[in-house]
């Protein structure tokens, strides 16, 4: 793609290859290997939202008290001049989609036994990826 965003904090991230994309936007490898960079689409799906409101769901969202043991990437800071993030890329990353599908088994094994440990989150993302990403103000409460 070769284009450049920038961040809240003026760092200018240069986008190589499309990772992934989906209804809520698409996720970009940067020249920085270890950095992504997921932008938002706006309603029809062929443009970068420039409504840049989403970014405060977004800050918010980096801010959860996620237990370290917790392998998910969070956004490390907003986009300044469209709705997205940076976020650092994990070993052997896939997106929820990829990774449980469409449909996820709630009862038994590893999702209950994390369930009963971790109740909050589990019913975060639970109720994230039922919505496709897309999360309530609400569950902020974690």
């Amino acid at each position: 793609m070769g284009q450049q965003v920038e961040d809240v904090y003026r760092y200018r991230h240069n986008t190589t290859t499309e990772i992934s994309r989906g209804g809520q936007g698409v996720v970009y490898r940067t020249q920085n290997p270890d950095i992504a960079v997921k932008v938002e689409l706006d309603a029809t799906g062929m443009w970068v939202n420039t409504d840049t409101s989403h970014n405060e769901k977004f800050d918010e969202l980096r801010l959860l008290p996620i237990d370290a043991g917790t392998h998910i990437t969070l956004p490390r800071a907003v986009l300044k001049d469209v709705a997205g993030y940076v976020m650092v890329l994990l070993d052997d990353m896939g997106s929820f989609e990829k990774i449980f599908g469409e449909k996820v088994e709630y009862e038994g094994g590893y999702w209950e036994q994390y369930r009963e440990q971790n109740e909050g989150f589990f019913d975060f993302i639970s109720q994230y990826l039922g919505t496709g990403g897309e999360f309530d103000a609400d569950w902020m409460h974690i």
